[in-house]
């Protein structure tokens, strides 16, 4: 093989972009390994995007009652509000929402004390307290008639908030709703 000072200017050129390339990428292997080792919250947060992305909807925020309501809104159609369970967020919906939104308007909340919503220290979040809080939520989103979607303890604050205010409530779908003896 040529000597570098005696090889055709189209070898060095080529040797000089290939060098380049691989800084490039080595650099790219170092900053996306970094972050999945040092900081993988940026990659589930870009995943959580992408979800959010997909499924047509859009993050928000609201001031209701005592609460700021974090939620995730999109779609056309009749609407549908989606409540998750315990101990979880309103993510736990957006692989749903991907399939629902092209037919329905969907309303995602993180139900106050979980995700982003807000948390008081000092208020009570049970059923009760919860299904009062959500009715001041949907008055402020000023939504007419919906349905109510609860899983597990979003479901059991849909079946009171559904007892307490039947007027705006079409229809009512539990999911392993919290509170509710089935014999299998």
């Amino acid at each position: 093989m040529n000597p570098p000072a005696t090889r055709p200017l189209w070898q060095r050129m080529l040797f000089r972009r290939l060098k380049f390339f691989g800084v490039l990428l080595a650099l790219v292997v170092i900053v996306l390994g970094g972050s999945y080792l040092f900081a993988p919250q940026w990659l589930l947060r870009a995943h959580l995007m992408r979800q959010a992305m997909t499924a047509h909807v859009e993050e928000h925020t609201l001031r209701a009652g005592d609460t700021t309501w974090s939620y995730y809104e999109g779609g056309e159609g009749p609407t549908l509000v989606l409540l998750h369970g315990f101990a979880a967020d309103k993510t736990i919906w957006l692989p749903l929402a991907e399939q629902l939104t092209p037919h329905f308007h969907v309303v995602i909340p993180d139900l106050p004390g979980w995700g982003e919503s807000s948390r008081n220290p000092d208020a009570g979040y049970g059923v009760e307290a919860q299904a009062q809080r959500l009715q001041a939520f949907l008055a402020a989103l000023n939504l007419q008639r919906y349905v109510l979607v609860g899983h597990s303890m979003g479901g059991a604050i849909a079946g009171v908030y559904a007892a307490e205010h039947p007027q705006g409530v079409a229809a009512l779908a539990l999911v392993d709703a919290y509170g509710l003896k089935a014999e299998p």
